[in-house]
């Protein structure tokens, strides 16, 4: 009886295992990955031996219905357990063939067997084959099914690495127009210098004349000038020009907005870091942090800095944030915008810069006060050019 009971228990365990692991592959878990298995492993098991051995040898007419209400409490239990990652069309691309599978091995399971004169009679004994083809029909059910599977990863794997090349690509783009601006900006201010010999001079005669009379026109002329000079000088000297134009970008982004701006950047120049991995990663870091602060309703700050530790680069950005959820696979937060497949790259561009320095990112809540602050830092390795 023992060995008889051990059989379908075994069935039903693997089977609730593997649904679990399954579903872990496609859909995002509200908790840890591994306790989310083991609950989901334990409820499906618990469930499967009251619907297929105590219901079913109850009622033994009951198969098909036991097969529906196994296929609903599958989507309860990934309602309750996960966040849906999928749009409709791929849910039905994964789903049909797993379906079609499930209608053929029914039918199959309904004509090995049949009553004749009050005699069950198998087909394997009307048709020996059966017992080969049965068997291949079965396997080939799963391979499809698998097949599909497979295929359906790969697809979503392609999409989304095409999504985060079309966003670095856009980066990429735009340091590049930051470049051709910090171009024309210091042909401007060498025109400039240019035009400010030639403004000295005409002072220098003007005084020359021995006019008393007009020192307050003078002054008034030379604050003119040292306003020009202001609108093309930059709050933030980093040392490089490219972050020059990017921290200021967003520093006058972030003062629209209301949002208290510090900057301590020094760009390491002894470090061979190309500045476009540097500019993609204050990008992605500044843009994150000033769309986390326009969340929050009372005092919100920016804090931008870095500093060097022997063969290190380190990068921190913190930032005021309301509400921020992360994601328990990934440690990254999780998107909360209606178009996932757009947004949510940022830190992953960032990241991808870093693992080219053999480096990584670390994420950090701090919760003071009143105040909630949101902790990025980036770490990148390269030795230096010289000493």
């Amino acid at each position: 009886m023992f060995n008889f009971m051990l059989m379908p228990v075994s069935i039903h365990f693997i089977n609730s295992l593997f649904s679990g692991i399954y579903s872990a592959s496609f859909l995002i878990s509200k908790h840890a990955k591994r306790t989310t298995i083991g609950i989901w492993t334990i409820l499906f098991f618990l469930f499967q031996i009251a619907l297929f051995e105590v219901a079913a040898r109850a009622y033994p007419t009951i198969d098909a219905v036991a097969v529906i209400i196994n296929i609903v409490l599958i989507f309860i239990l990934q309602i309750l357990m996960y966040r849906k990652d999928f749009s409709k069309p791929e849910f039905l691309f994964l789903i049909l063939p797993a379906i079609c599978a499930l209608c053929i091995s029914v039918t199959i399971k309904l004509m090995v067997y049949s009553l004749e004169n009050g005699v069950t009679v198998f087909i394997y004994e009307k048709s020996p084959s059966t017992l080969f083809w049965i068997p291949v029909v079965c396997f080939l059910l799963l391979l499809s099914v698998v097949i599909t599977v497979i295929i359906f990863q790969n697809i979503i794997q392609y999409h989304d690495e095409e999504l985060k090349r079309k966003v670095l690509e856009n980066q990429v783009q735009q340091i590049q127009r930051e470049v051709s601006e910090m171009q024309e900006i210091y042909s401007d201010i060498r025109g400039v210098k240019h035009d400010m010999r030639s403004h000295l001079e005409n002072i220098a005669a003007y005084i020359a004349t021995g006019s008393g009379t007009a020192n307050e026109e003078v002054r008034s002329y030379i604050r003119k000038m040292e306003n020009v000079i202001e609108k093309l000088d930059f709050t933030y000297q980093t040392g490089n020009p490219i972050t020059d134009v990017i921290i200021h970008q967003k520093s006058q982004e972030a003062q629209k907005k209301q949002i208290q701006f510090v900057s301590d950047f020094i760009y390491p120049i002894k470090k061979k870091i190309d500045m476009y991995d540097i500019g993609i990663i204050l990008n992605n870091a500044l843009d994150n942090a000033i769309e986390a602060c326009e969340k929050v309703k009372e005092e919100r700050k920016i804090s931008l800095k870095s500093y060097e530790k022997g063969n290190l680069f380190f990068i921190e950005v913190s930032n005021s944030f309301d509400n921020i959820t992360l994601d328990p696979e990934t440690g990254f937060p999780v998107t909360d915008k209606k178009d996932k497949s757009i947004h949510g790259f940022g830190l992953y561009n960032i990241q991808k810069a870093t693992r080219k320095y053999m480096g990584d990112i670390d994420i950090e809540l701090i919760e003071a006060g009143r105040e909630k602050f949101f902790n990025l830092t980036v770490m990148l390795y390269k030795p230096c050019e010289f000493n």
